[in-house]
């Protein structure tokens, strides 16, 4: 049975997944009491009011809780250096703190200029700027983007349909186009190696014509699919009707002068200038050991934007303020307000217009956009009705699910502390550890996205190939019918009205709320043609993914192991839809994918798949 391989990096992200999903099986309420508060020598006793009342008057409670827990989260994740933001619009009070260190090499700390990658929180400056774009009646959100866009297209999946020309603007900024998540391209990053250094805005420029040769995840207004492609088109939408021709620094430019620079976001930029090159924090893979390399983020409209908590709590404060003159109330009322598309969702998540809201299982709704990519993670979460923000960002590959969950928790305080409120937690029994006939088990087995393969071994439920996880991974049935996984916590399986059995847990990116992480799918074995494609395949071109295996297991399906540039390895199936096209089967972000074989006229297999040429190592 194969396995995923992983390397320390990523072994060092799973040691934090781990004690993310176990505090979660509790509440977010409850993390600094589960661990020892330790502050760390690089970080000052006192945070830094920029505006309003005093922090010994105003919130003080929370201050206490950021200064405690902040230091704790890091210890037990192992970042290096994190960025604390607390906003209080309605009193006009803004509280920033750095925590630990921006440089672990040159021990330079973390303070409130110190600039970080936000990553995906970026995407509500884009959904900021479309929607001013509206107002200027320069764009309908129900309109088919290709009257603004004509050259935009992109394939049906040849198994779940779909039409681009139905796709609107609103469905793009809800996640609910169907366009494909990512392309496994190089232009993400600029890694600061062999000689390369700078911006690289093929991302971006280049997004059109790859579209253009790929297929759609699901159909348009189908589910909610997150799609990192989808926020690059709307930037592009931004850059075209705004009048520029390289989308890339048009983007770059139009957020500068309408969001930015209004807003007196100086330091704030979508790349790297001069001006704010002294300021970056450094990317690290833990708190003792620094990224290989340094590198420039090309994300754009998707993820690009660089800035520190000073300075994005100006941009919560204007957006808890009815938009603080760079859009109106009306319009943030419109977005911050769920939309409706009369499907089933399948996570504590509900979308506006560019805004997520995460929904605790106590009622407690968070209002933002969490961020992360390789080495930073953040999280900003808002609850308009009291006009309190928070901004957590991490500096480390352990530091998304810890803004996450540190984030929630601060809010939490603070609303509690503003209002006297106080969510009402439940004591529940703890369940105990059952056993479990070979029959009842077997109920469970199958292969599950996300997941991997879930049979038994030994009477024992085992996950037998999980991404990210050393080994197989036993699950232990408890007496309320839940289980308890070393890497997820406690999940459950849940037959859906529809038949199908999907696996429910802590989901990082949601706070560690409890939400859908696999749904059981079915293969037909790989006939003899899948034969002639396996092998090994190198890429083309620098990109997210180095290389591919594409083989065929010991069960007889067809695979397609992975491996990205940081030396990951992910084992997913494939199911075939004709001789030459196979894809793989479901429905959740980064399912849907479809891998395209050929062959030259020299014999050597081809492999196309999300935006990437592969070519067949013949040598071998």
């Amino acid at each position: 049975m194969y396995k995923t391989i992983i390397k320390k990096a990523t072994a060092l992200v799973l040691t934090a997944t781990i004690a993310l999903s176990i505090s979660a099986c509790g509440s977010e309420q409850q993390i600094a009491s589960d661990v020892a508060v330790n502050s760390q020598e690089a970080t000052s006793q006192t945070g830094t009011v920029t505006s309003g009342q005093e922090a010994t008057t105003h919130l003080p409670a929370t201050i206490q809780a950021a200064m405690e827990q902040t230091p704790a989260i890091m210890e037990m994740f192992s970042v290096a250096g994190m960025t604390v933001a607390i906003v209080d619009a309605h009193n006009d009070f803004i509280w920033t703190q750095g925590f630990g260190y921006a440089d672990i090499q040159s021990a330079r700390v973390v303070d409130e200029y110190t600039i970080f990658p936000v990553a995906s929180v970026s995407k509500l400056f884009t959904a900021i700027s479309i929607m001013q774009l509206v107002e200027d009646g320069k764009l309908d959100l129900d309109e088919p983007i290709i009257t603004y866009l004509p050259d935009f297209s992109i394939q049906s999946h040849p198994v779940y349909g779909g039409d681009y020309r139905n796709i609107t603007t609103r469905m793009l900024l809800t996640h609910t186009s169907g366009i494909l998540d990512d392309f496994f391209t190089a232009e993400h990053i600029t890694a600061v190696i062999d000689g390369r250094s700078g911006h690289d805005s093929g991302l971006v420029n280049n997004l059109l014509p790859r579209l253009a040769n790929d297929y759609m995840q699901n159909r348009e207004a189908e589910r909610m699919t997150y799609t990192n492609n989808g926020s690059l088109l709307l930037g592009i939408l931004v850059s075209r009707l705004s009048g520029y021709e390289d989308y890339f620094w048009g983007f770059n430019s139009y957020a500068r002068n309408n969001i930015l620079a209004p807003l007196g976001m100086e330091l704030s930029s979508f790349t790297v200038t001069d001006y704010n090159r002294p300021y970056l924090t450094m990317p690290h893979i833990n708190a003792d050991m620094p990224f290989p390399y340094t590198y420039y983020i090309n994300l754009g409209p998707t993820g690009g934007l660089l800035t520190n908590a000073n300075e994005i709590a100006m941009f919560m404060q204007a957006l808890l303020t009815d938009g603080g003159g760079i859009i109106s109330a009306e319009t943030i009322q419109e977005m911050i307000t769920v939309q409706d598309f009369d499907f089933t969702r399948s996570a504590p998540l509900e979308m506006g217009l560019g805004f997520m809201h995460i929904v605790h299982p106590d009622g407690f709704r968070t209002i933002g956009h969490p961020g992360n990519i390789i080495s930073f993670g953040s999280q900003m979460v808002m609850d308009f009705e009291t006009g309190l923000g928070v901004l957590v960002s991490g500096n480390s590959t352990t530091s998304f699910g810890a803004s996450s969950m540190l984030a929630t928790t601060l809010l939490r305080t603070a609303v509690a502390e503003r209002t006297g409120v106080v969510a009402e937690v439940q004591e529940a029994s703890t369940p105990e550890p059952v056993e479990r006939t070979a029959e009842y088990l077997q109920q469970f087995a199958g292969y599950f996205t996300k997941i991997g393969e879930i049979a038994i071994v030994d009477g024992v439920l085992h996950i037998i190939n999980a991404p990210h996880a050393p080994g197989p991974l036993p699950l232990t049935p408890l007496d309320d019918g839940s289980f308890v996984c070393p890497m997820h916590g406690s999940i459950r399986f849940i037959e859906m009205e529809n038949g199908s059995m999907t696996i429910w847990g802590p989901v990082i990116e949601f706070g560690g709320t409890f939400g859908l992480i696999g749904t059981r799918v079915y293969f037909t074995q790989a006939g003899e043609g899948f034969e002639r494609f396996v092998g090994n395949y190198l890429a083309t071109a620098y990109g997210m993914i180095a290389g591919m295996t594409i083989g065929i297991d010991e069960d007889g399906y067809a695979f397609a192991a992975q491996e990205t540039f940081m030396g990951e390895t992910t084992i997913i199936r494939l199911e075939m839809v004709d001789d030459y096209i196979y894809y793989m089967p479901g429905t959740e972000r980064g399912h849907g994918i479809v891998f395209a074989f050929n062959f030259d006229d020299y014999g050597i297999a081809h492999l196309m798949a999300s935006g990437s040429h592969f070519v067949r190592n013949e040598a071998e």
